[in-house]
């Protein structure tokens, strides 16, 4: 039967109702997305952890499959730098440039690692090696340039970026390092420039 109203009031009622219990309840409903936060976050890192562990694991089985084969190990330090391995990792790249000693992308590969791991002398070091195999190899001098970047040689950094443009215009972020450094080092004007070209490419 209907209330008072009819049905017209039983709507109004039932409304009441539901808002009453919305508003109840919110309280609770924000503690609990509160706690699960955290939670889904570390879910969510553990989930990531788990993907580059398989990927390490796997690796390893292969490069122990076929020991001669350059690629393997490369790849299992690219997994284990993602794991957050970086010792590990220069140690994969080094199995890889054993193999092949003029391997540039190899000697890259460990200047990357050796940079994460915060040796930084030791990853320019090993990037100007790679520039003496190849010169003409963009992706060096743009790694060299970060690297003397964080040593706090920003002008060296700027010069070495440039080497880098020049060789490989579209080399990804390379425009945006040097807007960045270049901002760093007080050059607004170059550093808008630089950016600019970043778009374009972009």
């Amino acid at each position: 039967p209907a209330r008072d109203g009819g049905d017209g009031e039983d709507g109004k009622w039932l409304d009441g109702v539901v808002i009453a219990g919305v508003v109840a309840i919110r309280p609770f409903v924000a503690i609990i997305l509160e706690a699960y936060g955290p939670f889904e976050h570390d879910l969510r890192r553990r989930r990531h952890l788990q993907r580059h562990r398989a990927a390490v694991d796997q690796f390893h089985l292969l490069a122990a499959q076929q020991p001669r084969e350059p690629e393997w190990h490369i790849q299992l330090g690219d997994a284990q730098l993602a794991n957050g391995e970086p010792v590990k990792a220069v140690a994969a790249y080094q199995s890889a440039l054993r193999l092949r000693p003029d391997m540039t992308r190899a000697l890259q590969a460990i200047a990357k690692a050796l940079r994460t791991a915060g040796q930084l002398p030791a990853s320019v070091e090993t990037l100007r090696k790679a520039i003496d195999i190849a010169p003409d190899d963009g992706a060096s001098w743009y790694q060299l340039a970060v690297a003397e970047s964080d040593l706090g040689r920003n002008e060296d950094a700027i010069e070495k970026l440039r080497r880098a443009i020049a060789l490989d215009p579209d080399l990804p972020g390379v425009h945006t390092t040097l807007a960045s450094i270049q901002f760093s080092a007080g050059q607004v004007a170059a550093a808008e420039a630089a950016m600019s070209e970043a778009l374009k490419i972009d």
